[in-house]
């Protein structure tokens, strides 16, 4: 296993477990295609821990199940696509390869269309990555046609994905997939892309604790 390999698995990893807590069973296979620069990490063993009900959240017969054995794999999926798609940009050394966000919104126009319009996408470089998961986990089951977004962005530490148009015949299952994407997006830090937490500041923000300690030496004045 390269370094880039142990590093994919580790932010996958990441991902998940701040997502569904520890993962004993959890295995990551890791393959890095000659012909691509991407590392693709395959996933199995997920075992999500569901909160407490008496958790103070109010649950229903008609509840959404986030837990759910087929929804939990399609975030583990979109997971493994975002964790793929970073990877392209993993440094020697660590870190990453710096991207800039109007490019990246650009290049989302220019790759998928109606599905990204000008000045649709609102979120930095990180959660553009996971909306191209997203992108390529539509394309892959054929759900692209005549959707068009009207925008893209992060509201209470989340990702939310509005569309312009939208076929009623494949409405349930675009839902489904970005349902998935709003769950990963919690645990994606919105400036570097790594596993994050959701943070309490003058706004709502998932941040890295790498990211997060920035933040409080900038309040402090710190130098770094």
């Amino acid at each position: 296993m390269t370094t880039r390999d142990r590093r994919a698995a580790r932010e996958l990893r990441g991902y998940l477990e701040r997502l569904y807590g520890p993962q004993p069973t959890l295995t990551l296979t890791t393959a890095e295609e000659v012909s691509s620069e991407r590392v693709y990490v395959y996933v199995g063993g997920v075992v999500p821990a569901p909160p407490a009900t008496d958790n103070g959240q109010t649950y229903g017969a008609t509840s959404f199940d986030h837990y759910a054995p087929a929804f939990v794999t399609v975030v583990a999926r979109l997971a493994s696509r975002l964790v793929a798609i970073r990877s392209a940009r993993y440094a020697p050394g660590g870190g990453l390869v710096p991207a800039c966000a109007q490019d990246g919104a650009e290049d989302l126009h220019a790759v998928y269309g109606k599905l990204f319009p000008d000045g649709a996408v609102e979120v930095d470089v990180p959660w553009q990555e996971l909306a191209r998961a997203v992108a390529e986990e539509l394309s892959e089951a054929g759900l692209l046609d005549r959707l068009q977004s009207g925008q893209i962005k992060s509201k209470f530490a989340s990702l939310r994905w509005y569309f312009d148009s939208i076929p009623q015949s494949s409405k349930s299952k675009v839902n489904y997939i970005l349902r998935a994407a709003t769950d990963l997006s919690t645990v994606v830090c919105e400036r570097c892309g790594a596993p994050g937490e959701h943070r309490r500041r003058a706004w709502h923000v998932i941040a890295c604790d790498a990211c997060e300690e920035a933040q409080r030496k900038g309040r402090r004045g710190g130098g770094g």
